[in-house]
């Protein structure tokens, strides 16, 4: 689904339930929908690639990273 928000994305994260992530001044995505992480980008379950800004980049891969250790 998509939705139009006038609003900084920075505030809405605050809102957000544990499991989504930033990956892009534009962009957070549910972590349960990422299919595959490369460097500098997330494929999702259906298909979209999204880029992983360099500024996100290092707490994106970290975020993804702890919250599949805790699905094991």
């Amino acid at each position: 689904a998509s939705y139009t928000v006038y609003e900084k994305l920075s505030d809405i994260i605050q809102r957000l339930p544990e499991g989504f992530v930033r990956c892009h001044k534009s962009y957070a995505v549910n972590m349960r929908y990422i299919r595959r992480l490369e460097t500098g980008k997330l494929q999702l379950d259906n298909g979209l690639v999204l880029r992983i800004s360099r500024s996100f980049s290092t707490s994106t891969k970290e975020t993804v990273f702890r919250y599949l250790s805790r699905q094991v």
